[in-house]
């Protein structure tokens, strides 16, 4: 444990100096984002129709939830469709930013030399202490929400979700994302995310709640199959690697 504390140590502080400025003299494509994505998943017609609808599996997940976290921060949820998706519930995690260490190299004209370097040394430290800690608590979050999304995706994927022919409700399912997107606070640099593995097939016949402002709605199916959804999809896609080309572009 000694010993990975100490390499974690060395390789914070090789990061830390080669970090000469601060938050604001970064440029602007290296500055964090911030992303919102409400993630669904179909597997009412697994039985049928498995070839058109892209089977969602945790490491798919994941990999979403860590592509977050390099882009910045955000939120990501995982719900299904069954023949009541509105009332279902969602596998959450928070997303938080990385610290950044905030102080310039730069010696100031008003420092002495060991001011400067007390200053330096002062920002290193706090930088790799708050480091650590982060990394403890993004472990803890993503271990819960890695077992929440295990224990979800058995769900979505049952036999007794396939083979339930009462109904798909699709529109259950997109009024769910809605509610959990507009959840969270809204920020001018955030993008909110609802994404629909599914084919839209819908059979229930819910009316849609149509407050989607700032939400992109994406539909992911390999078949590209007709739904009654018209323009509130906004984008739609064919496979699940197409998810990372569209939204971290």
């Amino acid at each position: 444990m000694k010993t990975t504390k100490y390499i974690f140590f060395l390789a914070l502080s090789a990061l830390v100096t080669g970090c000469g400025y601060s938050r604001d003299e970064r440029s602007p494509e290296k500055e964090s984002a911030s992303y919102n994505i409400c993630l669904i998943i179909d597997g009412t017609d697994r039985l049928d129709k498995q070839q058109s609808i892209p089977e969602v599996g945790i490491d798919f997940v994941m990999e979403l939830a860590e592509k977050i976290q390099s882009s910045g921060e955000g939120t990501l949820w995982l719900s299904w469709v069954d023949d009541n998706s509105e009332n279902n519930s969602n596998a959450y995690l928070k997303i938080l930013s990385a610290p950044v260490r905030m102080v310039s190299d730069k010696k100031m004209d008003y420092e002495t030399r060991i001011e400067y370097t007390k200053r330096v040394n002062m920002a290193n430290e706090k930088f790799i202490s708050d480091s650590i800690e982060f990394e403890k608590g993004k472990t803890a979050r993503f271990s819960k929400f890695r077992d929440d999304v295990q224990s979800l995706l058995r769900l979505a994927y049952s036999e007794q979700v396939a083979r339930n022919r009462k109904g798909s409700d699709i529109n259950g399912a997109i009024n769910l994302g809605i509610r959990l997107l507009n959840s969270i606070p809204k920020f001018d640099v955030c993008e909110n995310h609802l994404i629909l593995v599914s084919d839209l097939v819908d059979n229930v016949g819910k009316s849609i709640v149509p407050d989607t402002d700032n939400i992109s709605i994406t539909s992911v199916n390999r078949s590209f199959s007709k739904h009654n959804l018209g323009g509130l999809v906004t984008k739609e896609l064919g496979s699940l690697d197409q998810i990372f080309e569209y939204i971290f572009q």
